[in-house]
């Protein structure tokens, strides 16, 4: 008696508790896919890359990325360098576009005393542009 009891205590843990809660981080991740010469944290991105929270995405003259997250879409604009945040983004120089339907946010670089600002997307439509362009700081958003 006591090992079917045991034995149905198991096979409970195992339909309640899929193995798979316990394997992974979960910490944001997104996708990074590159269009010309892109930099991941200094390094060439060949096509694509992971992106974890904390790295630094730098595109050149000549090209843009696409970063794929779970509910948003960003593509970084030429001439551009972006700290990826999970949920946010910090932008350092340049531009990006970026559409979400989870209320992605971005703040922007600013030269002097007053802190960076956080821009969040209309709440309807979900999409957004930021812009900051010298002198430092200036931001547009359309």
């Amino acid at each position: 008696m006591k090992r079917s009891t045991y034995r149905t205590v198991v096979c409970l843990f195992v339909l309640v508790f899929p193995a798979g809660l316990f394997a992974g981080d979960m910490t944001p991740a997104a996708m990074v896919y590159s269009h010309g010469g892109t930099m991941l944290n200094g390094s060439a991105v060949p096509r694509s890359s992971a992106l974890f929270s904390g790295d630094l995405v730098q595109t050149g003259a000549d090209s843009v990325a696409n970063i794929n997250s779970t509910g948003s879409t960003v593509l970084v604009l030429n001439d551009s360098l972006i700290q990826y945040e999970g949920d946010s983004l910090k932008l350092e120089h340049g531009g990006v576009s970026i559409s979400t339907s989870k209320s992605m946010s971005a703040s922007a670089a600013t030269s002097g005393s007053p802190p960076p600002r956080v821009y969040s997307p209309n709440s309807r439509s979900g999409m957004w542009m930021a812009e900051s362009k010298l002198p430092p700081g200036k931001v547009t958003l359309a």
